[in-house]
């Protein structure tokens, strides 16, 4: 998940310490959804799930932005499977995407 994690410049600075990013997700899932706050209409609602046991800052809004990306046609699918390849903090950044904004993204269950 490193592809996926926030990276600060002060770390990019100093590349002795880099933080273990090793993450096992035991679930990913994008499927259709509804509102679960009642009757709101006039959207499509698109309900991804990530449940592990542990997530490096960001590392959610990063992988939210880069399904986005992919769903809009801006990421090609052979570039996301390099992200998954080749697991460094810098891909992300060096690819000039930006973390997902935080709306509509809601911790459930802790």
């Amino acid at each position: 998940m490193a592809s996926f994690m926030k990276y600060p410049r002060r770390n990019r600075l100093r590349t002795e310490s880099r933080t273990p990013t090793m993450r096992h997700m035991l679930h990913v899932g994008i499927s259709g959804g509804e509102s679960r706050f009642g009757g709101v209409n006039g959207f499509s609602l698109i309900e991804i799930s990530v449940i592990s046991r542990s997530f490096l800052r960001s590392q959610i809004r990063h992988m939210i932005r880069t399904i986005v990306e992919h769903a809009y046609g801006r990421l090609q699918w052979e570039r996301l499977i390099w992200f998954l390849n080749n697991p460094n903090p810098e891909n992300f950044h060096n690819s000039g995407m930006v973390a997902a904004p935080p709306q509509g993204l809601f911790l459930e269950d802790v």
